[in-house]
């Protein structure tokens, strides 16, 4: 304290300002309302007589953008507010030299003032400080001198207690007597303050029950993400190395991850990285709820970091050491993680290890990331080696996108990774290959870093859904689980309904794969409806005019050209893609086609008292033999006379293919893809094949023109008046 004051005014001054603040608390404030006054001051000056106390033994305040930090010869205290709050504006009174950074830059200050400090070390360090844009009040306090205790907070309980004081209109504070101050820091100040704390082994337990997924997949997953956020943090190009050295047998070993990013600093270690639940990243960067750092520190058996120009490893846990300097201070950060066997009681015994399986996913994971890394891997002495070059996509490959809250999301459609698969050979002498999977797998992207992967089916391509948000882990509309393991309902429900007509479909979704938006143009011709009249829960029908269902899953919109013309067979027709073939539809023999795929389609419906109304007709597509469509307009079978090679001339060929996916594309108003389609389609095949093949002579004739049916006779009659 200063000791010009020999009247004690600046002491009335701080108390009053102390007790200014103590009233202004919430719960205080609640009691007077509620009448309990004498409790109220009894609490307020306990919290003075304890602020009075950390007052006298503190060495700096320091005020920035989060808050205050007050540095003691114990400890610190922290609180919110800036310069304005009253217990700063005490301590600006008492004489406290106060550090206010926040217009400065505050890591960079805040590196400076952890105390407690050295006799001549604050004054330095705030002079520092002060060069680098904070502003500095007190600054030439002196140290903690016989002289302040005697003049400054020590004669503040003489000061107020005196009649001048009382006179001024004062607070009468007898509990601020020295052996008040005594009393109180023997009964209040010894006693514990309540917190959640864990053991050092807890987090291992908590750690191998989090994730559904292998260790090591998400243990590499976490370690680089952890780097890719801090590179980014500062602007730097990662340059991120991982390398996994086991044994013979590939069980144990250790696992260790470097980086040049910005690395932690001492308070960065104790409050974030062995603080669970608590994190620093903010948007853009990836996880949130910080409880990941389980899985690394807690899912291995001994670990070490070292940051910068610090050291720290289990041992300063177990043993209750302080963070070391490192021998040889290195830019970003390196992890060691260490995995040893453990007694068979132990519930971590078979989980805390190696495996070639997780180890060949985790690489998966990491090639489908957008972040380069390299990968080394030890098996005993052999070595393997993954240069992975990150993978990017563009818009190009997107086949679905959508939003939904502050969650936007991408689905691409990519040619499947060649990775290198895992090689190695076993203590036993056998050659061992695992493959690095790439097609036929949906990879789950948050800010361009793999969070988890499925198997959708025997894809030939790889699925990426990059999903970027500004929601944060903790909000409701997070897209993702706690263990990042799966998708939130917030998109699920969507992802899922745009994977699936390719997950259906895998063959006509990797011929198509990059025609998502292709828009055929389509003409019809109304007349009569074929099929039974009643309309049952197996028909299906769009909720979008002039929309399809491609192979009973694709959605895929079209372009109706030329109106509604009136159908020269008397039913209703449908022709698809009218702009990719030169074929004269009104041809004689198109027009016999298109009658004899009428009459088998209405054969198998009739035969299986399907309660359908439809219509036929072609479609154009080099990819497509045929397909069941459904939209505003109601039900067309369509087939490819082109892709099935139909012709006039070879009737009875055309009948059997036409029979054929005849009963394929009308299984499809029950059924998707699948067992259940299968069977199905088997059925309406047996039942129909006795009346298709009485039809089949007749059917033969008309279609190879030897036999004019009246329809034919009709059609040839109308064309000529058209």
């Amino acid at each position: 304290m200063r000791d010009d004051n020999p009247n004690g005014e600046l002491s009335i001054a701080v108390l009053r300002l102390l007790f200014q603040d103590a009233r202004s608390w919430w719960y205080h404030r609640c009691l007077r309302e509620q009448g309990m006054v004498a409790d109220a001051r009894r609490r307020e000056r306990h919290a003075v007589c304890r602020h009075v106390d950390d007052l006298r033994q503190a060495t700096m305040l320091h005020v920035g953008a989060g808050g205050w930090t007050l540095y003691r010869d114990q400890g610190r205290l922290e609180g919110h507010g800036g310069m304005e709050d009253l217990f700063v504006q005490a301590a600006l009174a008492a004489g406290v030299p106060v550090l206010d950074s926040t217009e400065a830059a505050d890591a960079t200050v805040r590196a400076l003032v952890k105390g407690p400090c050295a006799e001549d070390e604050p004054v330095a360090a705030l002079h520092y400080a002060q060069a680098l844009g904070a502003r500095v009040y007190n600054a030439s306090r002196p140290g903690d001198s016989e002289k302040d205790d005697a003049t400054g907070l020590r004669a503040t309980a003489t000061a107020t207690d005196s009649p001048e004081a009382r006179r001024e209109g004062h607070v009468r504070c007898d509990a601020l007597s020295p052996q008040c101050l005594s009393d109180y820091r023997r009964q209040e100040m010894s006693r514990r303050i309540p917190a959640f704390t864990t053991g050092v082994d807890v987090w291992g337990y908590f750690a191998t029950n989090l994730y559904s997924h292998g260790m090591l997949p998400i243990v590499l997953r976490e370690l680089f993400q952890n780097s890719r956020d801090s590179c980014r943090q500062i602007g730097q190009d990662p340059e991120i190395s991982i390398v996994v050295r086991g044994d013979e047998t590939f069980k144990y070993g250790h696992i260790v991850c470097q980086d040049n990013g910005c690395g932690m600093d001492e308070d960065a270690i104790i409050d974030e990285l062995l603080c669970l639940g608590a994190t620093n990243k903010g948007l853009g960067a990836t996880g949130g709820f910080g409880i990941a750092k389980a899985v690394i520190l807690g899912g291995c058996t001994w670990w070490e970091v070292q940051t910068n120009q610090l050291y720290l490893s289990l041992d300063h846990l177990r043993e209750r050491r302080p963070i070391e300097e490192a021998d040889q201070p290195r830019q970003g950060t390196r992890v060691l993680l260490r995995y040893d066997p453990l007694p068979k009681h132990d519930p971590r015994h078979h989980k805390l290890r190696f495996s070639s399986w997780d180890l060949a996913e985790a690489i998966s994971w990491l090639a489908h990331c957008d972040t380069p890394c390299a990968v080394d891997v030890y098996v005993g002495q052999q070595l393997q080696r993954w240069r992975l070059d990150g993978l990017r996509t563009g818009p190009e490959t997107v086949v679905a996108e959508g939003q939904k809250a502050r969650t936007r999301w991408q689905l691409h459609q990519i040619p499947a990774l060649d990775v290198e698969p895992f090689r190695y050979t076993s203590h036993r002498g056998v050659q061992r290959t695992r493959r690095v999977d790439s097609a036929g797998r949906l990879f789950v992207r948050l800010s361009g870093l793999v969070q988890f992967t499925k198997r959708l089916s025997n894809h030939p391509d790889a699925w990426v859904l990059d999903v970027e948000t500004e929601a944060r882990a903790q909000d409701a509309d997070y897209p993702f689980s706690l263990s990042r393991e799966t998708l939130s309902d917030v998109i699920e429900d969507d992802v899922d309904a745009a994977l699936e007509p390719h997950h259906r479909n895998p063959l006509t979704s990797h011929r198509r794969q990059f025609r998502a938006n292709d828009c055929p143009k389509t003409m019809y011709y109304a007349g009569r409806w074929l099929g039974r009249e009643e309309e049952t829960q197996h028909q299906r029908a769009a909720d979008v005019d002039d929309a399809t269902l491609r192979a009973s899953a694709f959605r895929q919109a079209t372009q109706v050209v030329g109106g509604d013309r009136r159908s020269p067979l008397g039913f209703q027709v449908q022709i698809k893609g009218v702009d990719r073939t030169g074929r004269n539809i009104s041809a004689p023999h198109n027009l016999r086609l298109l009658a004899a795929w009428a009459q088998v389609v209405e054969l198998i419906v009739l035969a299986n008292k399907v309660e359908e109304q439809f219509g036929v007709g072609f479609v154009f597509d080099a990819d497509t033999f045929a397909e069941r469509v459904s939209g505003g307009r109601g039900v067309f079978y369509l087939i490819n006379p082109r892709a099935v090679r139909l012709a006039s001339s070879r009737p009875d060929e055309t009948l059997i293919k036409m029979f054929v996916h005849a009963g394929h594309e009308v299984a499809h108003s029950r059924y998707d893809h699948g067992e259940h389609h299968s069977s199905y389609m088997g059925e309406l095949l047996n039942r129909a094949a006795a009346a298709f093949a009485a039809e089949q002579r007749r059917l033969a004739r008309e279609l190879s023109g030897r036999d004019d049916s009246p329809l034919i006779e009709r059609l040839q009659m109308e064309l000529a008046l058209s």
